[in-house]
């Protein structure tokens, strides 16, 4: 099991995870993604110098990623934070120690590049509290709670 930085190689197994992560949100009820679409996506963010992404392999396969954005926060602008975008583990990967070493390349990636903040997503899914727990045993708070509603 390794973790890496991800390049625009891995642009396939990325938008494979990011199909699979969308329709397991909430979100994945509310929209039709193209995969075509989302790929661009995925390399335009690979190539942007505000977000990270992570991945880990297992027996030379991509099961994992962790996307982060570092960005100023807005009521503080001379203050970085950086942002959690999605994070998703292949059923395969999942109650292995990859969670936690993806989540640490992220945090380290933070601290280097300056965030005075780092913060973390749980979904309200099956999952949740797992993560919830999983997350205050390593530090993190509660927040913030967003709710979702179709326009």
């Amino acid at each position: 099991m390794s973790i890496r930085r991800a390049t625009v190689d891995d642009a396939d197994a990325l938008t494979r995870m990011a199909m699979e992560f969308i329709a397991y949100t909430p979100h994945g009820a509310l929209i039709d993604i193209r995969r075509d679409e989302l790929r661009r996506t995925v390399v335009a963010l690979l190539e942007t110098k505000v977000v990270v992404c992570f991945v880990a392999e297992l027996e030379g396969e991509l099961v994992a990623m962790f996307v982060g954005a570092m960005i100023p926060i807005w009521f503080a602008p001379n203050l970085l934070m950086a942002m959690e975008l999605a994070w998703w583990v292949d059923k395969r990967a999942r109650g292995t120690t990859m969670s936690v070493r993806l989540l640490r390349e992220y945090e380290q990636w933070a601290r280097a590049n300056g965030a005075r903040f780092i913060t973390m997503s749980s979904l309200e899914l099956d999952s949740g509290p797992n993560v919830c727990s999983m997350l205050a045993r390593l530090g993190y708070a509660p927040a913030e709670t967003t709710h979702l509603k179709e326009a």
